[in-house]
């Protein structure tokens, strides 16, 4: 999958996930990192998920919903992919000159 094309189907992805509009969706992908998980190399992920106001209660949905697209595009089995999911307080976040 090419980065680019990634990047723009995921960030669509996750601002409908999170009910967003994509102007305010962040995605970044790393792919040049050399990673090992499981004692190998195989293709594996480690997602860090972050929003304002991110519901604890919703993480197993989304983890679900991540895990499901990240083996589709990118072919990695959810058993290689940990995420990191971040309740971010917007007082804490600075975007524009300001914090949210």
């Amino acid at each position: 999958v090419a980065k680019e094309t990634f990047i723009v189907d995921a960030t669509r992805f996750v601002a409908e996930l999170l009910s967003k509009p994509e102007e305010s969706v962040m995605v970044s992908l790393i792919s040049s990192t050399p990673m090992r998980f499981q004692s190998n190399e195989n293709p594996t992920a480690y997602v860090e998920f972050k929003s304002i106001g991110l519901a604890r209660e919703q993480c197993p949905e989304y983890s679900k919903a991540i895990c499901e697209y990240l083996e589709s595009s990118l072919g990695i089995a959810p058993q290689r992919i940990y995420i990191e999911f971040t309740d971010i307080d917007g007082k804490l976040f600075g975007w524009d000159k300001t914090t949210f």
